[in-house]
């Protein structure tokens, strides 16, 4: 299911892309946007160990401490993100990034939800 965070993350660097070379536009810089250094370098690092583990050639012992280390991880991030939360900066902030926060919330579920269903577990 962690797949679907690179469909959301290319549609995502997409927009971001897009959004990036209007502004340039609208300033008067000729200079072009490339797609390839809007995508974070770990979605590369992820699909490499995503097929290295699909054919086998990391021992299921092994592959099971790197996941339940990766859940760990990624609860621990979200703490982190969590702790440096101000309720203030949210106030200050407004409301557009928390309707940018819920869209790509509600796109992560939408994709999980189509990967689940495609995958006939629904």
């Amino acid at each position: 299911m962690k797949v679907a965070i690179i469909p959301t993350v290319l549609v995502f660097a997409y927009i971001g892309t897009r959004q990036k070379r209007k502004e340039l536009q609208a300033a008067g810089y000729g200079q072009k946007v490339s797609i390839v250094k809007t995508i974070p370098w770990f979605i590369g690092g992820f699909l490499i160990l995503a097929a290295v583990n699909s054919l086998g050639w990391i021992p299921v012992g092994v592959s099971s401490v790197i996941k339940t280390a990766s859940k760990f991880l990624m609860v621990t991030a979200l703490a982190a993100i969590g702790l440096g939360t101000s309720l203030t900066d949210f106030k200050k902030a407004g409301l557009r990034p928390m309707f940018y926060g819920i869209t790509i919330d509600a796109l992560v579920t939408l994709t999980a939800l189509a990967v689940i269903w495609f995958m006939g577990l629904m």
